[in-house]
């Protein structure tokens, strides 16, 4: 699917370039992990899309527990169908562990909001929306859990429509079980803290990172503190419940107890998917009568 051409590297400033799906693509590096590359990719031919792509560093692609990881994203992204949400590009590479697909429009939000401040009804839509993407991963045929929801995967478009990127953690809900050596955990500060402490993570885990969206987006700041990663999980791995009027100085009392309800430490005691759609489209519904 995918094959580097090194020929063009021995000219100046020149981008790397590779065949994919039997098309010239220019690559720009965006980043890199432990375990792979990620890249964008733009075609020579204007006609063809604009991908993402991510290859498995030559290293680590016999490596068993990486390849049933990488694996499990793509019948997983091969599972998806909806237009917020990756699309797959061609076939899957077996050798070379690549995966391709259609670029995602939209900045993250962790850049946007550097640059833009958002208002508490550019929030609450903000977040209607996400509830939307959440609830259709949780209730299709073969339902999905992100595992790592962030202001870094959650981009927005120029008209404000969002899409949800970074299911290199994602699993589908009846596995309950992914291999851990030589993957990356989760943004530390998108931690549950059931995550950050090792134990079994499910839907849930997704509500909990949902209330920490909602309060980075109200605050700019992290609920989860701490100079380095390994402070912010262990940060992750004792936090306490909020009082329920800890938002009190910025939004409603109502919205104040919801965001605290979806940070409970004890994942039995967060709302569960219905609860959560029925606040947002209640309040989605006061919005358009006002």
């Amino acid at each position: 699917m995918l094959r580097m051409l090194k020929n063009n590297t021995e000219l100046s400033n020149a981008a790397p370039l590779a065949v994919i799906g039997g098309h010239l693509y220019q690559l720009q590096k965006l980043t890199s992990n432990l375990t792979a590359e990620y890249f964008k990719a733009t075609a020579w031919r204007k006609a063809l899309p604009v991908l993402w792509v991510k290859r498995v560093k030559a290293e680590f692609t016999e490596h068993h527990d990486t390849r049933r990881h990488f694996l499990n994203e793509c019948q997983i992204i091969n599972s998806l169908n909806h237009p917020q949400l990756p699309q797959r590009f061609g076939r899957h590479d077996t050798d070379g562990l690549v995966l391709a697909c259609h670029w995602l429009p939209g900045v993250p939000l962790d850049i946007k909001l550097k640059s833009q401040s958002l208002d508490t009804l550019q929030v609450q839509r903000i977040m209607h929306q996400l509830v939307i993407l959440l609830s259709y991963l949780h209730k299709k045929h073969q339902p999905v859990i992100h595992g790592q929801l962030s202001l870094q995967h959650v981009l927005m478009d120029d008209g404000q429509q969002l899409a949800l990127s970074g299911f290199d953690q994602a699993r589908f809900a009846h596995i309950t079980q992914l291999p851990t050596r030589y993957t990356q955990l989760p943004s530390a500060n998108s931690l549950s803290p059931e995550q950050a402490r090792g134990e079994a993570w499910g839907p849930s885990s997704d509500y909990f990172q949902l209330g920490l969206i909602y309060y980075q987006l109200l605050t700019s700041k992290s609920w989860i503190q701490g100079d380095n990663r390994r402070q912010q999980q262990l940060c992750a791995a004792q936090l306490r419940a909020p009082d329920t009027d800890f938002l009190i100085h910025l939004v409603d009392l109502e919205t104040s107890q919801f965001i605290a309800a979806l940070l409970q430490p004890n994942p039995a005691d967060r709302p569960q998917l219905p609860d959560i759609q029925s606040y947002y489209d209640l309040r989605m519904d006061s919005q358009i009568c006002c």
